[in-house]
């Protein structure tokens, strides 16, 4: 869980970051920023997906790395795209939420869904 916490919190600063350079206006440094974290986040699932060998998509933890890996890239894209200022803000708030319910209840990457 360790990495967890190291991953999560590195991505977190990084949108935040890119989050508050695009109200400055700095929009490529933002994107570029943004976007890196975005690969850290989504290297993290990856390197768990190949330590269980299989989709980290068992458990209620798991499900909540995909709903923040997915919310930053919607967001980074809608920003991309309408270059709405707030949007980077708003899914970097939203992912870092799902974020820290995960480091706050680790016993939820132990419980299994129901079908």
């Amino acid at each position: 869980m360790s990495t967890f916490f190291l991953f999560s919190l590195s991505s977190v600063l990084l949108w935040i970051v890119a989050s508050l350079l695009a109200w400055l206006s700095h929009r490529r440094s933002s994107v570029m920023l943004y976007a890196v974290g975005i690969i850290l986040f989504a290297s993290y699932i990856g390197w768990i997906w190949w330590q269980m060998e299989r989709p980290p998509l068992r458990t209620m933890g798991e499900v909540r790395l995909w709903y923040s890996l997915f919310l930053s890239i919607t967001g980074l894209f809608l920003y991309i795209r309408f270059n709405d200022r707030w949007m980077l803000l708003l899914s970097s708030v939203l992912s870092t939420v799902f974020i820290v319910i995960g480091l706050c209840r680790p016993e939820l990457f132990d419980k299994t869904m129901p079908p």
